[in-house]
C-alpha cells in the first residue's frame, strides 16, 4: 500500500455511517413533526390564564359600560324631552291651550329609554281653588312648573311628587317651564 492512497472503509463500516444518517435525519424529522403537533393546540394551563385573563378585564370592564350606557339613556330622554316640548309649545300657539295628553300632539306611543311611556300631567286648568294633581314639586314642595309637567320615571321606573323621594331621584325631569331639563337628583 502506498502513503498517498486512501483506504477504503469495508462495507460494514460505510453500512453503519449511512444507518446512523439515516437515523439522524429520520429523529430531526420526527422531532420537528412532535414540536409542530405541541404547537397547533394549547395546553390546559394555557387555556386556563386565557380564561383568567378574560374574566379580570370583564370584570373591570362591565361596571364602566353599564355607567356609559345610563348617561346615553339619560341623555336620549332629556332630549326626548326637549323635543317633545317643543311640540307642546307649537300646539298651545296654535290653538291657545295645552293639551290633554301627549297623544294630541303626536307622542301617544313614545317610550323613554327604559321602555316606559312618557308622563305628562296639565297643570294650569283646574280652577282657583283646585290643587293640580299629579304636578311635580322641589325639595320646598313648590311646582316645578306653572303649565305643565312632563318627566320619564327613570331606570327604577316609579316615581313620587317630591323630588327629594328616593322613588324620585333617578328621574328625568323637566323643570322651570322648560328651562332646565335633567335628572331630579341634580335640580
Amino acid at each position: 500500500m502506498s502513503l498517498g492512497a486512501q483506504v477504503q472503509p469495508s462495507r460494514a463500516l460505510r453500512w453503519r455511517r449511512r444507518l446512523r444518517r439515516r437515523m439522524r435525519t429520520l429523529g430531526r424529522r420526527m422531532w420537528r413533526e412532535v414540536r409542530n403537533e405541541h404547537s397547533a393546540a394549547f395546553s390546559l394551563i394555557e387555556l386556563l390564564i386565557v380564561v383568567a385573563m378574560t374574566g379580570t378585564i370583564a370584570a373591570i370592564g362591565l361596571p364602566e359600560y353599564m355607567e356609559a350606557l345610563d348617561k346615553a339613556r339619560v341623555s336620549k330622554a332629556i332630549g326626548d324631552i326637549v323635543v317633545a316640548g317643543e311640540d307642546i309649545r307649537m300646539f298651545y300657539l296654535d290653538n291657545s291651550r295645552w293639551p290633554d295628553n301627549l297623544g294630541e300632539v303626536g307622542y301617544a306611543n313614545q317610550m323613554d329609554p327604559w321602555g316606559n311611556p312618557y308622563e305628562y300631567v296639565k297643570i294650569g286648568v283646574q280652577g282657583a281653588k283646585e290643587k293640580p294633581k299629579g304636578y311635580r314639586r322641589d325639595h320646598f314642595m313648590t311646582p316645578l312648573n306653572s303649565d305643565y309637567d312632563m318627566w320619564s320615571n327613570g331606570k327604577d321606573e316609579t316615581h313620587a311628587p317630591p323630588l327629594t323621594a328616593k322613588a324620585s331621584r333617578d328621574d328625568i325631569v323637566r323643570a322651570l317651564d322648560g328651562a332646565w331639563v335633567g335628572l331630579a337628583e341634580e335640580f
